[in-house]
């Protein structure tokens, strides 16, 4: 409630302006205006020990009638009675903006965000700006207390807007309703609220799988293999397949094409069905030589393997690759490799029969026929 007066005319002398209230009297007597304020019943309550000629007072009763007077120090006449009744101060009225309707529907890890508006209005039609927001995540719809289980973080939590990230769940099965509560505090005492429901559903994770290859380099007729490591997080229990294959990623077009690189996959027991496209995690293979059927044959110095294994768990799949470089023997092209080989041969040739002859020396000497 707000008191305001007209100051003392000038020149009277005041040390302060005194206000004084009592209870108001039955409905249609008016307020006591006596000389003698404490016969009245009035009781001081606020000196404004300066030239403020307004007072505001609080903590009354709603629906109570009030009767106030104000008299300036000295003695000096007091003012006439003015009475007032207080009226109910209303709670901040909370409207739902998102999700509509107070409830919706999510996937597991979506992301959410909640909102309302508020209204503070008092008895006198006198709206208020200055509202603080409160959220909370509730064990239930009809509680306070704080959620134990599925707890997500808030941001925003003293605003209108709130977002979180909906949990995690561990099969697709799960379901699980959060409940929110926002509490809105107005200028007076009393508090809006409102409640808000999501209910967050499992959604089917596709199963994930790694590749890896036993070398990333290698020269023709190496023996390498394949390594795959799939899960089903949703569907622990599902049996996982496997189909590996391998093609070339380059190719030398001015020598070898595409069809002219083959790769026959086994599987860990040596098991050549295994080209057919399925088998288990392991697969293996031998790095083919970087030559083709042609006469002369065409050959290239390096190819890229591409390496791709594919997962399948309850009709969902996944895929992943891996790379491996085959290279000729020490970096040089086959044809280079084959003019080397010829003399290699032919020194390994000579040794040997450099090795007979003197082992027929050795002998002769022996029976004296050697000088």
């Amino acid at each position: 409630m707000t008191l305001d007066w007209s100051s003392s005319p000038n020149g009277v002398r005041k040390l302060a302006y005194l206000v004084y209230r009592r209870a108001g009297p039955a409905a249609g007597t008016d307020c006591p205006a006596g000389a003698d304020l404490a016969a009245d019943g009035y009781v001081q309550i606020d000196a404004r020990n300066d030239d403020t000629v307004a007072y505001t007072d609080t903590g009354l009763t709603a629906e109570t009638r009030y009767c106030y007077r104000v008299a300036a120090a000295f003695g000096l006449q007091a003012s006439n009675a003015v009475d007032a009744t207080t009226s109910t101060d209303p709670a901040p009225v909370v409207t739902i903006v998102a999700p509509a309707g107070g409830t919706a529907t999510v996937d597991e890890g979506a992301a959410v965000r909640l909102s309302v508006t508020a209204t503070d209005v008092d008895g006198a039609g006198m709206q208020f700006t200055a509202l603080t927001y409160a959220w909370t995540q509730t064990a239930s719809a009809s509680v306070t207390t704080a959620a134990t289980t599925n707890v997500v973080t808030l941001a925003g939590e003293n605003t209108p807007i709130v977002t979180f990230t909906a949990p995690e769940f561990n099969t697709d099965a799960e379901t699980a309703t959060l409940h929110f509560l926002v509490t809105v505090t107005g200028s007076g005492n009393g508090e809006g609220t409102a409640r808000i429901a999501i209910t967050v559903t499992g959604d089917n994770d596709e199963p994930t799988v790694t590749a890896r290859s036993s070398t990333e380099a290698a020269q023709p007729a190496t023996v390498i293999t394949l390594t795959a490591t799939a899960n089903d997080p949703d569907h622990p229990d599902n049996a996982i397949t496997y189909a590996w294959a391998c093609t070339p990623a380059v190719d030398d077009a001015a020598t070898l094409t595409a069809g002219d690189v083959t790769v026959a996959l086994m599987n860990a027991a040596g098991d050549a069905a295994y080209a057919s496209g399925t088998g288990g995690r392991i697969a293996t293979f031998t790095a083919p030589p970087l030559m083709n059927a042609d006469n002369p044959p065409k050959t290239a110095t390096t190819i890229t393997l591409t390496c791709t294994v594919m997962v399948t768990s309850g009709g969902d799949t996944a895929m992943d690759s891996v790379t491996i470089t085959i290279a000729n023997r020490r970096g040089d092209d086959a044809a280079t490799d084959e003019a080397i080989l010829p003399n290699v041969l032919r020194h390994q040739t000579h040794g040997i029969h450099g090795g007979i002859f003197q082992r027929i020396q050795q002998r002769q000497r022996a029976d004296g026929k050697w000088k």
